[in-house]
């Protein structure tokens, strides 16, 4: 195939495709484009160009944001069963009553 000086070969990854090798080697690339230029490369040998994609799985900044995502609700998971699980504060063999009269003689003392 020949590329003449007015002409440009353009070819769109796919999404979700990453370039595992490319021969001849692109003279530009922008974003999901790689892109030969006529004034740069004139010509391709037989079979050329060649490339090999492989499918990505799953992206690095998708399984960041699913970490982030389980680390957040795992973490209010815990708050939830701690808040439904404490135990409430009980005062046991406190008499109000009784509490009240020995500071009620404790002020009367003071007076005196």
């Amino acid at each position: 195939m020949l590329l003449f000086t007015d002409n440009v070969l353009i070819i769109k990854i796919p999404e979700n495709y990453d370039v595992e090798s490319v021969t001849p080697v692109f003279d530009k690339h922008d974003g999901n484009r790689l892109i030969w230029d006529g004034t740069l490369y004139h010509g391709f040998a037989r079979g050329e160009p060649a490339l090999i994609l492989s499918r990505k799985i799953i992206s690095q900044e998708t399984l960041l944001i699913a970490a982030i995502i389980m680390f957040l609700i795992s973490g209010y998971s815990v708050i939830l069963w701690k808040k439904r699980h404490a135990q409430p504060y009980i005062m046991k063999d406190v008499n109000l009553l009784d509490l009240s009269l020995s500071r009620e003689r404790t002020f009367r003392g003071m007076k005196r």
